[in-house]
């Protein structure tokens, strides 16, 4: 999903599965908080709950930022028991293409 979010000159339809998407969203329904901020390029926090500034930079780093940026028409692939990249993440990606009127399956 990185390509399709990068740029879509040269996609022509992007397939993803189970794709991360908002690293925020997901530290609450995930079983491994830690990865989500090791892509997020921060140090885990064993703490229960992250500060404003944690959360910003999550946000700021999140593929969904850059949603506005695809342009290529999308099927998404999500596995309802995955515990590491819950179905609600593809859901996030699939309404926010739907809303700018991206194909999207």
């Amino acid at each position: 999903y990185h390509r399709v979010l990068q740029t879509s000159c040269s996609v022509v339809t992007g397939i993803l599965s189970n794709p991360v998407i908002n690293f925020v969203s997901m530290l609450g329904v995930t079983d491994i908080p830690d990865w989500t901020y090791a892509e997020a390029g921060l140090s885990y926090s064993f703490e229960l709950t992250s500060s404003p500034a944690t959360l910003k930079t999550m946000t700021d780093v999140s593929p969904i930022r850059f949603v506005d940026r695809v342009t290529a028409p999308c099927l998404l692939s999500l596995g309802g028991k995955d515990l590491r990249v819950p179905k609600s993440q593809g859901l996030e990606f699939y309404y926010a293409l739907k809303a700018r009127g991206i194909p999207t399956e």
